[in-house]
C-alpha cells in the first residue's frame, strides 16, 4: 500500500480543486500543444519543397493519423486505470495496468503499421494525382517507424498524469520542437557538418527526411520519458517497466473493455471533420481553403480542451478510487468550468479580428485570397458561437471516462454527429444554399447537442445519493 501522503489530498472546495485541476492540466496542455506544433513544423519545412510535397505529407500524415488517434483513444485508458489504483493506494495497480498497456501498444502498433504501409494504396484508389502518390509512399513509409515509441511513450505518458507527474512529459515534449525543427532543415534539405577535420555530407532526403526526422524524435522522446522513470526515486520504486511480459487478465480486460468505446468515438470524431471537409471541397476551393483554416484554428482551443479533459479524466478516476466520489463530482464540474474560461477567451479574436488570425495561413494582402478570407470571417463566426459547446463535449466525454463509463459517450457522439449534424449541414450547404456556413452550422449543431447530453450524463452518474 501506498502511504498516506501520496494520496490526492481531501476536498478543499472549488478553489482547492482548481488549484489541483490546474496543477495537473498545464503541463498536459502543453504537451499536446507542443506536438501540434511539431506536426505544424513538419508541414512548414516540407512546404518550402513545393505544394506538391506539402499536400503528399497532409494528406498521407492526417490518413495515418487517424489510426494513431484511435490508437491513443483506446491507450488513454491507462491514465484512467492509473489513477484510480492511485486514489487507492494500490501501488500493484500501476505497474499492472502499464505492463498490460505497453503489451495493448504493441499489438496496435502492428495494425497502425500495416495500415500505413497501404495508405498510398488507398490515395490511388481515392483517385488522387499519381505524384501526390508516390510522395505519399516515400513519407509515410518511413514515418510508420514511429508508431510504436508514440504508443509507448502515450502509455507511459498515462501513467505519469495518472500519478499526477506530468511535469516532466511537459519539458520532454516542449524540448523537442526545436530538435525536430533542426533535423527537419538538415535531413529534409541536406547539410555538411564539420566533424574536427573531416566534413559530413548528409544529402537532401525531401519528405522522407521529414518522416525520418519525426522517427528519431519520437524514440528520443520515448527514451528521455523511460529514462526519468527508472531513474527517479519517486517512479522508480512502482518498478512499472519490470516484467513486461507478466500478464493480468483483470487488467488487460479492462483497457479493452473500456478502451475499443474511447477508440470508436475517435473514430466518429474524426470522420465528422473528415467529412465536412470533403463536401467543402465540393463546393469550391475558396471554401475548402477557408474550412482547412478555420478547423487549424479552432483545433488549437481543441488540444487545450483535450488536456484538461485528460485532467478531468485522471482526477475523478483518483478521486473515486479513494472512495470520494463528492470530490470526484466536483473535479469533472472544475474541469468543466475551465472548459467554459478557455472557450470564451478564444471566442473574442474568432470572433473579432478572424484576418488576424487567418493571416498564420494565408497572405492576407493577396487579392486572390480575397473570397477565402470572405468565408473565414463567416465561418469564425460560427465557430465562436460553438466554441463552449466543443470544449464542453471534449471535456464532458473524458470526465465521463474517469468514471469508467465509456460505451455511452461512443453512442452519443454517433447519434449527435450522423444521425444529426451531418445531414443537416448536407441539406443546410446544398439544397438550401448556404455553402460552408451551412456546413458549419449542422456540425455546429451536433457538438452543441453532444456536449448538453455529455454534461448532463456525468452529473447525474457522478450524483452522490442522498445529496
Amino acid at each position: 500500500m501506498a502511504s498516506q501522503h501520496e494520496l490526492p489530498p481531501r476536498r478543499a472546495g472549488w478553489r482547492g480543486e482548481i488549484g489541483r485541476t490546474s496543477k495537473l492540466a498545464l503541463p498536459m496542455v502543453a504537451a499536446y500543444v507542443a506536438e501540434l506544433g511539431m506536426w505544424w513544423t513538419d508541414q512548414a519545412i516540407v512546404g518550402r519543397l513545393g505544394a506538391d510535397e506539402l499536400a503528399a505529407v497532409g494528406l498521407s500524415g492526417g490518413v495515418l493519423f487517424q489510426g494513431m488517434a484511435i490508437s491513443m483513444g483506446l491507450l488513454s485508458i491507462v491514465a484512467v486505470l492509473v489513477g484510480n489504483a492511485y486514489g487507492a493506494g494500490r501501488v500493484d495497480g500501476f505497474a499492472q495496468a502499464v505492463r498490460q498497456g505497453m503489451k495493448v501498444a504493441t499489438i496496435l502498433t502492428v495494425i497502425v503499421m500495416v495500415f500505413a504501409w497501404f495508405v498510398p494504396n488507398l490515395l490511388e484508389l481515392a483517385d488522387q494525382d499519381p505524384v501526390i502518390v508516390d510522395l505519399a509512399a516515400e513519407y509515410v513509409r518511413a514515418v510508420l517507424f514511429s508508431v510504436a515509441p508514440f504508443l509507448y511513450f502515450t502509455v507511459l505518458r498515462g501513467f505519469m498524469a495518472g500519478i499526477s507527474r506530468p511535469l516532466l512529459v511537459m519539458v520532454i515534449t516542449v524540448a523537442t520542437i526545436p530538435i525536430n525543427l533542426g533535423l527537419n532543415v538538415v535531413l529534409v534539405f541536406g547539410a555538411e557538418i564539420p566533424l574536427g577535420q573531416a566534413t559530413v555530407t548528409i544529402p537532401a532526403m525531401g519528405v522522407a527526411g521529414a518522416a525520418w526526422g519525426s522517427v528519431l524524435i519520437t524514440w528520443l522522446m520515448f527514451a528521455a520519458l523511460v529514462a526519468d522513470i527508472l531513474l527517479r526515486p519517486a517512479t522508480r520504486r512502482y518498478y512499472v517497466l519490470s516484467r513486461p511480459f507478466a500478464h493480468n487478465q483483470k487488467e488487460w480486460r479492462a483497457i479493452w473493455r473500456l478502451g475499443l468505446p474511447v477508440g470508436v468515438l475517435t473514430l466518429i470524431e474524426g470522420a465528422l471533420f473528415t467529412a465536412v471537409s470533403l463536401f467543402a471541397g465540393l463546393i469550391g476551393i475558396a471554401t475548402l481553403a477557408a474550412n482547412q483554416v478555420t478547423l487549424n484554428l479552432v483545433g488549437f482551443t481543441a488540444m487545450i480542451s483535450v488536456g484538461i479533459g485528460e485532467a478531468a479524466a485522471v482526477r475523478v478516476a483518483q478521486e473515486m478510487g479513494a472512495g470520494r466520489p463528492g470530490d470526484a463530482r466536483l473535479a469533472g464540474f472544475v474541469a468543466l468550468a475551465l472548459g467554459v474560461v478557455v472557450a470564451l477567451l478564444f471566442a473574442a479574436p474568432l470572433l473579432f479580428a478572424p484576418d488576424l488570425l487567418a493571416a498564420l495561413f494565408l497572405d492576407i494582402d493577396d487579392p486572390a485570397n480575397a473570397e477565402t478570407l470572405r468565408i473565414v470571417a463567416l465561418l469564425a463566426a460560427i465557430a465562436a458561437l460553438f466554441l463552449i459547446f466543443d470544449c464542453l463535449q471534449i471535456i464532458g466525454a473524458r470526465a465521463l471516462r474517469g468514471l469508467q463509463d465509456t460505451v455511452a459517450p461512443a453512442w452519443i457522439s454517433f447519434v449527435d454527429y450522423w444521425i444529426l449534424a451531418v445531414p443537416l449541414a448536407v441539406l443546410l450547404a446544398f439544397p438550401l444554399g448556404l455553402g460552408g456556413v451551412g456546413l458549419w452550422l449542422g456540425m455546429a449543431a451536433g457538438l452543441a447537442l453532444a456536449a448538453v447530453w455529455l454534461c448532463l450524463r456525468f452529473a447525474r452518474l457522478s450524483k452522490v445519493p442522498g445529496s
